[in-house]
């Protein structure tokens, strides 16, 4: 399925904010009516032919993360955000472990997709861009005989 993401760059009369702009051309006292702007709200010089121009947006990564251990056993999240996120997964077996676990379950639209470690070493394991993840997937997190941790930013409009 193929998502609609906003774009942060750039909006062109996309209004959150309230400020008023004024009717009445060349009149003393112009009449204001409420609009919802962007914020923070920069008019542009002259309101370009009253179109009132566009609207910068800043993208800014949001770090997001979600831990498990052998007592926790599995956590869910949701990727949010405005672009794909790449996941890194650190990992480390229980002391002593006979069997450890380590399972990620990503699900996007009734698509699922798994990676998992059954036969690591002792220590400390990372694994960088582990998957790349769609905006709206619910990833689970699970673990037996280990601790796990995942990390991602989530780009977000500010």
């Amino acid at each position: 399925m193929h998502h609609h993401l906003p774009h942060c760059c750039v909006s062109t009369s996309h209004h959150s904010s309230p400020h008023y702009h004024t009717t009445g051309y060349r009149s003393l006292f112009p009449m204001g009516y409420p609009v919802l702007m962007p914020m923070p709200y920069y008019p542009s010089v002259g309101y370009a032919a009253y179109g009132y121009g566009t609207q910068a947006t800043q993208s800014m990564p949001l770090p997001q993360e979600v831990s498990v251990d052998s007592a926790t056993g599995m956590k869910e999240v949701l990727i949010g955000g405005t672009a794909n996120a790449s996941l890194t997964l650190e990992y480390v077996p229980d002391a002593g472990a006979t069997s450890p676990l380590v399972k990620v379950t990503v699900d996007l639209d009734g698509s699922t997709s798994t990676w998992q470690e059954t036969s690591m070493t002792d220590g400390y394991h990372v694994k960088t861009h582990l998957l790349s993840i769609e905006p709206g997937a619910k990833v689970t997190l699970e673990v037996t005989e280990a601790m796990a941790r995942l990390r991602w930013c989530e780009t977000v409009c500010c």
